[in-house]
């Protein structure tokens, strides 16, 4: 997640997106000022540092605001945040002035829902492998980050804010649309594009046709689920 207060604007980093490369080519532009939260995981922090990019900075919680709970965090070893990599247009409208919340552009980036629960699922099963009958309960219990919605990441008070969102099909072209906006010069979308985050996968993924073909209820619950996303970019199935 950034907030960059030089060139004005919020970047919510949502899940499975290309937002780690994103996060990592605006890196580049920022300022001392401006709020950039820890990659994660932490291979991707050391993508940005061998670039030589701005790492992250000034997202931690001022201590005149720590609450009990953080100073136990702190204690085992956990810097209290108050910007994490994730973190929603509500969290953030909770800790940023509201003018500037106002002003600043803010940028999102949804993917089709179809693919983005198979992609999510990979990542989730990455250590212990991916199988149907997993990928069907994960599926059904809505387990981990499958509880949050890209699009709901740009939400605050049940309205959607974002003034500029990107769809992960067609990326680099959003990427040009951010220089275009945001006054970044004209390389950024080479940069972006240059930028390989590693992969943390051990096994073969599950592929789209293994999930739904297998898992027959998986199409009616993702459009249950992400119904708002399908219907405002128009996502249609895959396959």
């Amino acid at each position: 997640m950034i907030i960059s207060h030089e060139h004005e604007f919020i970047f919510v980093k949502t899940r499975k997106t290309a937002g780690s490369s994103m996060e990592i080519a605006l890196s580049k532009y920022l300022g001392d000022k401006d709020v950039i939260t820890p990659c994660m995981p932490v291979e991707e922090e050391t993508v940005r540092r061998d670039l030589g990019f701005r790492g992250a900075q000034n997202f931690g919680l001022p201590l005149k605001n720590w609450k009990f709970r953080d100073y136990l965090d702190y204690a085992t070893g956990h810097q209290p945040k108050r910007f994490s990599a994730h973190a929603s247009a509500q969290l953030i409208s909770n800790h940023l002035e509201p003018e500037k919340f106002r002003r600043y552009r803010k940028i999102l980036t949804v993917r089709n829902p179809y693919t983005y629960v198979v992609s999510l699922y990979n990542w989730h099963a990455r250590k212990l492998g991916p199988s149907i009958e997993g990928f069907q309960s994960w599926l059904t219990h809505g387990q981990g980050d499958l509880r949050f919605s890209n699009y709901a990441m740009g939400k605050v008070d049940g309205k959607f804010v974002m003034d500029l969102v990107l769809q992960f099909e067609t990326i680099v072209d959003g990427a040009r649309n951010i220089a275009s906006q945001l006054g970044l010069p004209n390389d950024f979308a080479k940069v972006f594009e240059s930028i390989t985050v590693k992969s943390s996968y051990e096994y073969p993924p599950l592929t789209l046709a293994q999930a739904y073909e297998s898992v027959p209820q998986a199409r009616s619950l993702v459009e249950s689920r992400f119904h708002e996303e399908i219907r405002r970019f128009n996502y249609e199935f895959p396959l």
